[in-house]
């Protein structure tokens, strides 16, 4: 008790001092379809590290606000213990995938979409060995409801006052609008409590922590949880304390359920994870030959792409071969891939996404491949315009964007290494017919000059140049039975063959200057 009571007594004085910052959020639901607001408390030592992330879920007529503005301040829990507290919004979802309401999907968002965001966004541990997930009332079901259900994302999970049998409540808290009336549907009830879910649990699969207090109307319930689980031989920490089920309670209890995790953190900290929290964050971004349909885009942003369809989180080109190799020989580095390419982008583009796409995914190391779409549109604009006075391409304002994006990236971390990929064009398909055919030597013109100013920012910045452009006129005299779309089948976009190429060029440049080490 002494050492709690000190503990706590640090975090009274941390308070006045901390100098975590509280990010408010909208994280895009591919599931639901819409934007669901977050709160994401980041403590100070988070730059430059990787941190392990505690998920906070709300209760009841309560929102992502709930913890911070009516529970307690979250900041010097975060500085204390070094970790990112994420606290999405739940509604009164009870945290589960409705049968009946297809826009209350937040077991899926929970699970999967909002961490794979803050995975995306925040230097964090990326594995069930850097996640727990607690919650009070609606929300400490919730927590456990999503941790026993998917032991792969959580490693750790806690209750407080948490609704943990919802049987017992059949006409309260709007479940019955989530599930159907208990009467009708009781088989439907059954799946859907926590208590139920203990049967497929292990012993030592979760660290588990669940607290109530005495005069709280879910403490029976919570005594039926503790009492199942150690039938089960279930090891858990149960802890009970005089107390309501009230803010007054929840801010007295939360502060031990973040040491219980805390201390859950620190014995995952083996020398594998910590060589999966040093792995480099590396971002590709591009246009459509970097994009190759990565999250089932269709051209679509970043943030309404599909993040957790891992079958195509990096699409099927050169930045897919890239991420696989050394996810797949190095696995015990954590290289953490990002596909940022969208089809069709110019260098412009890439600007009005920068901020979201770059520098809010921290990167360590920043590949870029642009210019193709810059030249075409160019090109599109010579071929139907009617003005007499058609002005040249302007390099040295495409230079001068090229380079403040990239200083942008560099403010962000002046570490940063960057790969500066050429863009090609090969004399096949529709560009080299009609009216697009005249302007065929133009086009190359341009994208030559586009890649002597890829080679001169790459020089002065000291990146890597990843000379796409020279290795597609070598492959065009290597021409499998003189099929010359045989590499880049429409003259533009790259086959397979040549994205294998092409990803073999991107690594051994890599190799040479050490950007991946």
């Amino acid at each position: 008790m002494k050492r709690y009571f000190l503990i706590l007594c640090f975090l009274l004085a941390a308070a006045t001092v901390s100098a975590a910052r509280i990010d408010t959020v909208a994280v895009f639901s591919a599931k639901m379809q819409r934007d669901i607001p977050a709160l994401v408390v980041v403590p100070d030592a988070a730059v430059g590290q990787r941190m392990p992330v505690l998920y906070l879920l709300h209760g009841y007529s309560g929102s992502y606000m709930t913890w911070q503005r009516d529970v307690t301040d979250l900041r010097p829990l975060a500085d204390a213990y070094g970790m990112i507290i994420a606290c999405p919004d739940g509604e009164n979802s009870w945290y589960w995938d409705s049968p009946l309401d297809a826009s209350s999907q937040f077991e899926t968002f929970v699970s999967q979409e909002f961490p794979d965001w803050i995975d995306a966004h925040y230097r964090t541990i990326p594995s069930r060995e850097g996640r727990a997930v607690t919650g009070l009332s609606m929300g400490g079901h919730g927590a456990l409801w999503t941790a026993l259900r998917h032991k792969d994302r959580f490693g750790a999970a806690g209750s407080t006052s948490g609704g943990v049998d919802i049987r017992p409540f059949p006409d309260s808290w709007e479940m019955k609008k989530q599930l159907g009336e208990l009467k009708q549907h009781p088989e439907r009830w059954d799946a859907h409590t926590v208590i139920n879910q203990v049967d497929e649990l292990s012993d030592g699969e979760l660290a588990l922590v669940i607290d109530c207090g005495y005069q709280d109307f879910f403490y029976q319930v919570n005594v039926n949880l503790h009492e199942k689980l150690m039938q089960c031989g279930v090891s858990h920490d149960f802890l009970t304390r005089p107390g309501e089920h009230n803010s007054t309670y929840w801010s007295n209890s939360l502060p031990y359920q973040v040491l219980f995790f805390h201390r859950y953190f620190q014995r995952q900290a083996a020398p594998e994870a910590v060589a999966v929290a040093t792995g480099r964050r590396v971002v590709f971004i591009g246009d459509s030959i970097t994009d190759g349909n990565w999250g089932k885009g269709d051209g679509k942003p970043s943030s309404e792409r599909n993040l957790t369809d891992r079958n195509h989180l990096y699409g099927s080109g050169y930045m897919y071969l890239c991420a696989s190799y050394y996810q797949g020989y190095r696995p015990e580095r954590g290289y953490l891939f990002f596909n940022r390419g969208v089809s069709g982008n110019t260098l412009d583009e890439l600007a009005a996404r920068w901020q979201e796409d770059v520098v809010d995914l921290r990167p360590d190391v920043l590949s870029v491949l642009v210019g193709t779409n810059d030249v075409s549109r160019y090109l599109h604009w010579l071929m139907v315009s009617a003005a007499v006075e058609k002005p040249d391409f302007d390099f040295a304002g495409w230079e001068k964007t090229y380079r403040r994006l990239l200083d942008e990236a560099r403010r962000a971390n002046p570490d940063l290494k960057i790969l500066l990929c050429t863009p090609f064009a090969a004399p096949v398909g529709a560009i080299t017919e009609g009216l697009q055919g005249e302007y065929y030597p133009l086009r190359q013109q341009l994208l030559a000059r586009c890649c002597a100013v890829v080679e001169r920012v790459a020089a002065d910045y000291g990146a890597t140049l990843v000379p796409f452009h020279r290795l597609v006129a070598g492959l065009e005299t290597a021409l499998p039975n003189g099929d010359a779309t045989y590499w880049v089948w429409d003259g533009i976009h790259p086959t397979p063959a040549c994205h294998r190429r092409m990803a073999d060029c991107w690594i051994e440049a890599a190799a040479r200057s050490g950007a991946m080490e």
